[in-house]
C-alpha cells in the first residue's frame, strides 16, 4: 500500500463518503462559525474576490443546535428553532378581514339519495332515447335511400339493326 500525501487543508466538520449527499448530511457547520477557517477555505476554493466572501456565523446568538450538530439533524428538524402554535380564528379573521366567509361540508350519500339519483338518471336516459332514436333511424334511412343504394336502371332494348333480305 502506497502512503498517501498529507492533505493540503483540513476543514473541521467536513466528512468524506462515497456519495456527495452522504458526506454532506454527515458534516457539521463548525467551519462556518470560525472566521479563520472560513477565510482559509474560501481562499483555497473560491475564485471570487475576498470582498464578497461569506462572513462567519455568529455563535453568540442562542440556538438549540450546537456548532457540532450534523446537517442531517438540522434537516430532520427542518432548520426550525422553535414551533409556536397559537390557533385563534378571531385573530385570523381580523387580520384577513374577508368580505365573505364560506365553508364546505362533505356528506356521504345515504341509500335513499343513491336510489333517487339512479332513478333520475334512468328516467332522463329513457326520455333522451325516445327523442333521439326515431330521429336517428329516419336519418339513417334517408342516407341509405339517397346515397348508399345504387339506382337500378332498366336497360332499354335497342332495336336490332341489320340487313334483312325479303324473299317473295
Amino acid at each position: 500500500m502506497t502512503p498517501q500525501p498529507p492533505p493540503i487543508f483540513v476543514i473541521p466538520g467536513m466528512r468524506v463518503a462515497c456519495m456527495p449527499y452522504t458526506a454532506l448530511v454527515a458534516a457539521t457547520l463548525e467551519c462556518f462559525f470560525d472566521p479563520v477557517c472560513l477565510n482559509a477555505t474560501a481562499q483555497q476554493i473560491s475564485i471570487l474576490p475576498p470582498t464578497i466572501w461569506p462572513e462567519a456565523l455568529n455563535s453568540s446568538i442562542p440556538s438549540r443546535f450546537s456548532r457540532t450538530s450534523s446537517i442531517s439533524s438540522l434537516l430532520e428538524a427542518q432548520m426550525v428553532e422553535t414551533w409556536e402554535t397559537q390557533i385563534s380564528f378571531s385573530n385570523y379573521y381580523n387580520a384577513c378581514s374577508p368580505t365573505e366567509c364560506t365553508y364546505t361540508r362533505t356528506n356521504r350519500g345515504n341509500v335513499i339519495y343513491v336510489i333517487t339519483t339512479l332513478l333520475g338518471l334512468f328516467g332522463g336516459l329513457l326520455v333522451a332515447l325516445r327523442i333521439i332514436s326515431p330521429l336517428s333511424i329516419q336519418f339513417l334511412r334517408y342516407i341509405q335511400e339517397n346515397y348508399l343504394k345504387t339506382k337500378r336502371r332498366i336497360p332499354v332494348q335497342q332495336p336490332k339493326l341489320g340487313i334483312r333480305i325479303r324473299i317473295r
